[in-house]
C-alpha cells in the first residue's frame, strides 16, 4: 500500500515544531517533507534536523521574510510550495496572512488542509490579516486551535463564526512532564542534593516566583508584598527566581531587596536547559504566579504536574483548571501574598497532599501520552 504523502509547513527551528515530530510523527506511516516557512536551513538547531532525519522526513528549505522582503518572500513561498507537488495532507503551523493565501491557491494540490493556529496568529490578527487568512480557513478541513479562549475568541471573530465546526481544540504536549517523572521519583536525599547543586538550602521549602525575568512577571512586586508582611517567619522558606531576560538595572534592585531581608535567596539569570529545567521543577516546592496575563503557559502546567503548591494571581482566567477541580491558591491583592504564604507553610503537609491530587489532572491536559493519540486522529480521520 502506497504511503501518505504529508507536507508539514511552518517554522522548523521552533521547539513545538520539534517536539511533533519527537512525540506523534516520528512514529507515523507518512511519507512526509516539512517546508521550513521561516528560512533556511543554517535556521534551524542541527539537533532538530538529525531527528527530523532520523524521523525520514525530506526538509525543504524556505524564505526568510525580514531579509527578502514581503513580496520576495510570497513569490518564493509559492514557488517553493508548487514546486514541491502534491500531498494527501498538509498542515500549515502557524496561520501567516502570507502562507494562508498561497496554500488557498495551490488547494488543488492537497487532498486534506489542516490549519494550526498558535495563538498570535490569531489572538493579534487585524481586520486585514484575517481577510487573506479566510479563503484558507474556507477551504481548509480542519482548524486547529490550543486552548478555550481561542475557540472563544474565533467564535466571536466577523468573518469566523460559520467555520466553528470545523475547529478542533488541541494543544501540543509538554515537553517536560517525563523528565519531572523521573525526579519524581527520587529519594529525599537526591532532592536535597538537587537543591544544593542550585545554591539552595536542603529541608527548607523553595519558593519560586514566577518564570521568566519580563517586567510582566513582576517579581520584585511580589518579593516587596511578602518582606512587607512582619508576622512570616524568614526562616521558614527560601527564595528562588528565574529572572532569564531581566534587565541589569532591575537585576541590581531585585538583589538589594533580598539581600537586606535575612531570607536565602538566589537569582537565575542564565537561559534553563532541558535537563536543567526538570530539575528545576523537581524541587519547586512553592510556585507564585503574579504574572499580569497568562494564556495557561508550560511553565505554569510544569509546576502542577511536578506537585508544586501553586498561588496564581486572582485576575488571570484559569477557568480551565476550576472546571477540572485542580487545587491551588489565588491572591487578588499583592499585600494578600504574605498571609497566604504564612499560611501554606503552617500547613505544609496537607498542603503538599492537596498539591499533589492536581498530578493526574494536569497530565490528561497536557502530556504527550494523552494527547498524541487526539493528534493522530486529526492526521489519519478521512
Amino acid at each position: 500500500m502506497q504511503k501518505k504523502r504529508f507536507l508539514l509547513a511552518g517554522g522548523l527551528n521552533s521547539i513545538h515544531i520539534y517536539n511533533l515530530v519527537r512525540n506523534v510523527l516520528i512514529n507515523t506511516d507518512f511519507e512526509i517533507t516539512a517546508y521550513h516557512t521561516t528560512g533556511d536551513l543554517e535556521s534551524i538547531p542541527q539537533k532538530y534536523l538529525d531527528l527530523y532525519h532520523k524521523a525520514g522526513i525530506t526538509v525543504v528549505p524556505g524564505q526568510n521574510v525580514s531579509k527578502v522582503g514581503k513580496l520576495k518572500y510570497i513569490r518564493g513561498v509559492y514557488s517553493d510550495l508548487k514546486a514541491l507537488g502534491k500531498f494527501d495532507i498538509i498542515n500549515l503551523h502557524y496561520v501567516s496572512h502570507y502562507v494562508a493565501p498561497i496554500i488557498a491557491s495551490l488547494s488543488k494540490n492537497y487532498g486534506k488542509i489542516i490549519l494550526t493556529f498558535w495563538g498570535s496568529d490569531l489572538l493579534r490578527s487585524t481586520g486585514i490579516k484575517r481577510l487573506l487568512t479566510l479563503p484558507a480557513i474556507k477551504k481548509a478541513s480542519t482548524l486547529q486551535l490550543m486552548t478555550a479562549g481561542m475557540f472563544e475568541r474565533f467564535s466571536q471573530t466577523k468573518g469566523y463564526k460559520k467555520f466553528v465546526g470545523k475547529i478542533k481544540v488541541l494543544d501540543f504536549g509538554d515537553m517536560f512532564l517525563d523528565g519531572i517523572d523521573k525526579y519524581r521519583q527520587q529519594s529525599d536525599e537526591i532532592r536535597n542534593s538537587i537543591k544544593t547543586s542550585f545554591g539552595l538550602l536542603p529541608d527548607v521549602p523553595v519558593v519560586v516566583i514566577g518564570y521568566v525575568g519580563r517586567p510582566e512577571m513582576q517579581q520584585l512586586k511580589a518579593v516587596q508584598s511578602i518582606l512587607s508582611d512582619s508576622k512570616l517567619d524568614r526562616k521558614s522558606f527560601q527564595i528562588a527566581l528565574p529572572i532569564y531576560g531581566m534587565k541589569e538595572d532591575s537585576v541590581k534592585e531585585l538583589d538589594a531587596v533580598l539581600k537586606d531581608s535575612g531570607i536565602h535567596y538566589r537569582l537565575y539569570p542564565d537561559f534553563m536547559q532541558e535537563e536543567e529545567v526538570v530539575k528545576f521543577r523537581s524541587i519547586n516546592d512553592i510556585f507564585i504566579h503574579p504574572q499580569t496575563s497568562d494564556a495557561l503557559s508550560c511553565s505554569v502546567m510544569e509546576c502542577f504536574y511536578a506537585g508544586c503548591i501553586i498561588i496564581n494571581g486572582g485576575w488571570l482566567n484559569y477557568n480551565l483548571l476550576d472546571k477540572h477541580g485542580v487545587y491551588y491558591h489565588k491572591f487578588n491583592d499583592f499585600s494578600d501574598l504574605g498571609c497566604i504564604l504564612s499560611k501554606i507553610i503552617s500547613n505544609y503537609h496537607t498542603e503538599v497532599l492537596n498539591s499533589q491530587k492536581n498530578i493526574p489532572i494536569v497530565k490528561e491536559m497536557v502530556h504527550w501520552d494523552v494527547l498524541r493519540p487526539q493528534w493522530l486522529s486529526i492526521y489519519e480521520n478521512e
